[in-house]
């Protein structure tokens, strides 16, 4: 699921530049242009997509590891 949301935020990304330099860019002249807007908005969309494809990858780490201390400790192993 992490990978999944780190691509599609990509993809977003991407997508809010092209409708950026199609709508805003014209508009004003001191905003970033072509190929410093693609890294700016694109660079900022994928840092929320790690950040987000991180947390799910611990929080999955961290129930795998709460499944096998459990499975222990119905066993009574523990």
């Amino acid at each position: 699921m992490g990978p999944i949301i780190m691509l599609g935020s990509v993809f977003l990304g991407f997508s809010l530049t092209c409708s950026y330099l199609d709508i805003w860019a014209k508009n004003f002249i001191t905003l970033p242009q072509r190929t410093s807007a693609y890294l700016v908005i694109i660079g900022a969309c994928a840092f929320d997509g790690l950040i987000i494809c991180l947390n799910l990858v611990k929080h999955g780490l961290n129930y795998d590891k709460l499944k096998k201390l459990e499975q222990i400790f119905r066993k009574g192993k523990f």
